[in-house]
């Protein structure tokens, strides 16, 4: 969090791999710095895509030497510790807003962050509410509960495609709402699960 701007400035796995090229250098492997950089980064998921037969490839292959930059190379510095205050990226906008509530003295302001606070948690509340609801009018009791945190493999995007853009639409618009956006998974469970997409839409028009 920069104190001045009061805004996060970078996700941890972009200022990790930034910082393992300027530690590092250029001449290490592609998957040597995965590696490196999947266990640095707590805060979110780091994964390999694409053509996995170039790990063995240098960063220099791609990017260039290091040294040859007008800034010039700089001997490797020491890996930096974990963040203390790295929040996962959902949870930026509450961050934000939490820290101005307890660094501004003018208490309009105060009451004023409170009151943006206060929405937002009431919004996310309402988001997994409603989700819930159209899990548990489709599917049985006893499969709720995997519905609603098992992690997703969408294979049916036909289904996936139509029940998204019809909550996104009824309920919540993902591309405004971001904790909407991350409840998407469930709906992927849904038609992963067998269920019809006629009958998720049917339930996502009760539910909103």
């Amino acid at each position: 969090m920069d104190d001045s701007l009061e805004t996060y400035l970078g996700d941890c796995y972009s200022v990790n791999w930034m910082e393992d090229v300027d530690n590092l250098g250029t001449t290490q492997t592609l998957k040597a710095q995965y590696k490196k950089v999947k266990r640095e980064t707590t805060t979110s998921h780091v994964e390999q895509y694409g053509d996995l037969s170039l790990d063995s490839e240098e960063l220099e292959m791609f990017m260039g030497s290091k040294n040859s930059g007008p800034a010039g190379y700089s001997e490797p510095q020491p890996v930096p510790q974990a963040r203390s205050d790295a929040v996962p990226s959902g949870d930026v906008p509450i961050s934000i807003l939490t820290h101005k509530i307890f660094k501004t003295p003018n208490e309009w302001e105060k009451r004023e962050y409170e009151q943006k606070l206060l929405q937002e948690l009431q919004l996310r509340e309402s988001v997994r509410q409603t989700v819930k609801t159209i899990v548990e009018s489709v599917v049985e009791p006893e499969a709720v509960d995997g519905i609603l945190h098992k992690p997703a493999s969408p294979v049916d995007f036909d289904c996936l495609e139509a029940v998204v853009d019809r909550f996104s639409s009824a309920c919540f618009p993902i591309g405004k709402v971001d904790y909407a956006l991350r409840h998407v998974y469930a709906l992927v469970n849904l038609c992963e699960a067998g269920i019809p997409s006629d009958k998720i839409m049917q339930s996502i028009n009760s539910a909103c």
